[in-house]
């Protein structure tokens, strides 16, 4: 059984943290996120400065964003021996490209058999590209250009952070917002049009542990609130402990990009529980966390309530407590230290304070001392019989021996 040592404060002031419960409400990206969100499946890249939000985009730039963004994107040629137009070469850098999008109904060029690649894209053309992506066709659009694309694209949120109106030039910004828009949309079939690419959009995701947190949990993945997912190398695990939305690459069942919303997080170390009350320290201050009992909290890989969890946390663990922008408690984490128990004649419990190299350093009555027990004496921990010498690898401060 798990050994209680108790924190003495120079003061304790009672203070009361309450718990509400959390309404649930979609992610608001940012411009910053929808541009992640994009690199994040290849789509967009920066120009190693940023993704130059304010810069306008050529018909030719713009074909290029909406081709990379739809299900054509791996049969772009590398290479074209015919020209798609008269003034786009076959040696033009976006001639695959554009020609892929007039292979396949997506652009159209103008009367004198020219694309103009160099011009300006206006938003109606934009908006006209990105809905026959979404299956629609200019039977949908009815014969008054462009106010029937201009009027769908609006009823369908195509348009949503979207800057630009019908006649003006389309910047990066608003081509960003537009294509991410389309992304977390559903084509006219009424199926999402991300599984289309091979991907599928994630809400509401909390990122739960990693093998840091949770020693069954590979280094290469991540546990979510909606389970276990591959990550890449390059995967932020400073995140571990928020909610966001993502991108999950269906294939292989990784999360190419995860976009946290915004929350306060805060950790505190629990200083006692008495009963069902459970008091942290903060700041040399003792608070009264006064949380409702139905409070999800996470252990581990564990999803649990506050009132079951209760009884498993003691002195010493540390509990992370997740608001949102409101101030309302969305859920919380536990991380509960662990048991270290040694096979020796002592009877005596000790909280580690430090570990340096193989030796165990811990404070008993206020005295810090070396555990003096030799590497080959057996020790339990968590239940799993070891030696001492493999434990310390394992302990850390805030520990309990017995």
């Amino acid at each position: 059984m798990k050994k209680l040592i108790s924190l003495s404060l120079a003061a304790i002031i009672a203070l009361s943290v309450v718990i509400l419960p959390e309404t649930a409400s979609a992610h608001d990206f940012t411009y910053e996120q929808m541009a992640d969100m994009l690199n994040s499946m290849d789509i967009l890249h920066g120009d190693g400065t940023g993704y130059n939000f304010e810069g306008m985009l050529t018909r030719a730039q713009f074909t290029k964003l909406a081709i990379t963004s739809s299900q054509y994107k791996n049969s772009v040629p590398i290479a074209t021996h015919t020209s798609p137009y008269n003034d786009v070469k076959y040696t033009h850098w976006a001639a695959g490209y554009i020609k892929t999008a007039t292979a396949n109904s997506v652009i159209s060029g103008y009367p004198d058999a020219t694309f103009r690649p160099d011009g300006y894209v206006k938003t109606e053309e934009a908006v006209t590209i990105l809905l026959k992506l979404l299956g629609y066709t200019n039977e949908d659009f009815g014969g008054e250009w462009p106010y029937g694309q201009m009027g769908i694209a609006a009823n369908i949120g195509l348009m949503d952070n979207v800057t630009s109106q019908t006649g003006g030039i389309m910047t990066r910004l608003d081509a960003i917002a537009m294509i991410y828009n389309m992304l977390t949309l559903n084509s006219k079939d009424g199926s999402a049009y991300i599984s289309k690419l091979g991907y599928k959009y994630l809400e509401d995701v909390i990122l739960i542990a990693s093998s840091k947190e949770d020693t069954t949990v590979d280094t290469d993945s991540a546990y979510t609130s909606l389970g276990l997912y591959k990550v890449k190398k390059s995967f932020d695990f400073s995140n571990i402990g928020r909610c966001g939305d993502a991108v999950l690459k269906t294939a292989n069942n990784e999360l190419a990009g995860f976009f946290p919303s915004n929350q306060n997080i805060a950790s505190y170390t629990v200083d006692s529980v008495r009963g069902e009350d459970i008091w942290i320290s903060d700041n040399g201050m003792a608070k009264l966390l006064n949380a409702q009992s139905n409070t999800t909290v996470y252990e581990k890989s564990n999803k649990s309530t506050l009132s079951a969890m209760v009884s498993q946390i003691d002195s010493g663990d540390k509990i992370t407590v997740v608001t949102n922008e409101n101030g309302y408690v969305s859920y919380m984490l536990a991380n509960l230290n662990e048991v270290l128990a040694f096979e020796d004649n002592t009877s005596e419990v000790y909280a580690v304070a430090a570990v340096l190299g193989d030796s165990i350093i811990v404070n008993h009555n206020g005295i810090n001392k070396t555990l003096s027990i030799p590497s080959s004496a057996t020790a339990y921990y968590d239940s799993s019989k070891t030696t001492f010498g493999a434990l310390s690898s394992k302990a850390a401060a805030g520990d309990v021996v017995s």
